[in-house]
């Protein structure tokens, strides 16, 4: 992308805090836009327990000077297996030295807090404002007026809603579009305990007969864990104690260390969320409003490409506007959604079958699905690489 003389925006608003909005708002000020991000909770923290940092989002970090902070809060894998819940591998995923050939960047995975101490450590302490819970914008020919709960508002060139999957300034933008079950839930935890032998430095995902199980080493002696099985909308547990209780008990079909894993998981700690993700949008701007991240295209963690994908629109909406600036949002924001908006709706709807053929209800659909797996081709592993972690821009 080409830069060309504009009028430099010098109050761009960020709705959300999370990792797209303290992206966004490092790549902006990198090209000298003035920036602040609001956020509703009173301390910016870590949602959720771990993130798995793609080859895609390692590159796109790299390009923002953050790539050897990524690599030291986290483990770089060596490889990633998907197997059965024996252990037997069903195909092969990637390998370190096999990503760093084709796409110049490994996978790191770490814990989401330590990824949000790094990136608001290279903002200025001023620019995030926290309790400011957004209730709605106003727009003029000149500006964007931010409105919040506690009766203040916020004045702006642009508005950029990175507020997530519930997003509020999609609410307003396009109020028709609701969010779509996936059929799905998941629970999440960290354990205290470091993975050993060939997993130290690997990713290994297992399915079995109904839940899914996969295991990440984060470094620092810790392993984050996630599971997602078939389940109705809104279910809860008693407690988290229970909760445990029953993982432990579906975990005696994994091998190990899978039971080991989650039995070293502080209960007070386990996440449990129903899998959502977003129909495709008609339109991701409005005049002088623009969504980012699963604001946008909020996906089914399936793929672990969310927090990428939002890296990914984070760098790209800061270079559009660099190059088109105040004077030309329209033509900025259309260019955006060109370069963006194929990619990650490609990733809403993967990730989404991708979770219907994790979760097969028969034995014997799910003993085909394993035996035509394993008969797969490594050029086809290599196809899906292509699709998900190569960047056009």
């Amino acid at each position: 992308m080409v830069a060309r003389k504009h009028e430099i925006m010098q109050n761009i608003i960020i709705i959300g805090g999370g990792i797209g909005g303290l992206c966004t708002a490092l790549a902006l000020r990198r090209k000298g836009f003035g920036v602040h991000v609001y956020e509703t909770v009173s301390e910016i923290k870590a949602v959720g327990a771990g993130i798995i940092l793609a080859s895609n989002a390692m590159n796109v970090l790299a390009r923002l000077g953050l790539a050897e902070q990524a690599q030291g809060i986290g483990m770089t894998l060596e490889r990633l297996e998907l197997t059965d819940a024996a252990g037997k591998a069903l195909f092969r995923v990637a390998s370190k030295a096999e990503l760093m050939r084709d796409y110049g960047s490994p996978i790191v995975a770490a814990l989401r807090a330590r990824l949000y101490e790094t990136l608001l450590n290279a903002l200025p302490p001023d620019i995030v404002v926290t309790n400011k819970h957004f209730e709605r914008y106003d727009m003029s020919d000149t500006g964007v007026t931010a409105h919040f709960a506690d009766g203040t508002h916020a004045q702006g060139d642009i508005l950029i809603g990175a507020d997530g999957i519930r997003s509020a300034v999609r609410r307003q933008m396009l109020p028709d579009i609701g969010l779509r079950y996936s059929g799905q839930t998941s629970y999440r935890g960290v354990a205290h305990i470091a993975m050993r032998g060939t997993l130290a430095q690997a990713a290994r995902e297992a399915w079995g007969s109904q839940m899914r199980v996969g295991l990440v080493p984060v470094g620092f002696g810790q392993t984050y864990w996630f599971t997602s099985e078939p389940a109705a909308a809104g279910g809860s547990d008693a407690d988290k104690a229970s909760a445990k209780r029953r993982l432990l008990a579906w975990a005696s079909e994994f091998a190990e260390p899978t039971a080991e894993v989650i039995a070293n998981t502080p209960e007070a700690s386990l996440i449990r969320t129903d899998m959502y993700d977003l129909p495709l949008l008609p339109t991701w701007h409005s005049r002088r409003v623009v969504l980012l991240g699963d604001a946008a295209h909020a996906t089914t963690p399936n793929l672990g490409q969310g927090g990428c994908q939002a890296i990914e629109d984070a760098f790209v909406i800061a270079e559009v506007l660099h190059k088109h600036g105040a004077t030309d949002l329209h033509t900025a924001f259309a260019e955006y959604e060109r370069i963006r908006k194929p990619k990650a709706e490609m990733i809403v709807a993967r990730s989404r079958q991708f979770g219907a053929l994790v979760h097969m209800r028969y034995g014997w659909q799910r003993a085909l699905r394993n035996g035509v797996l394993r008969l797969m081709p490594a050029a086809l592993g290599q196809w899906q690489n292509r699709a998900v972690l190569s960047l056009n821009f």
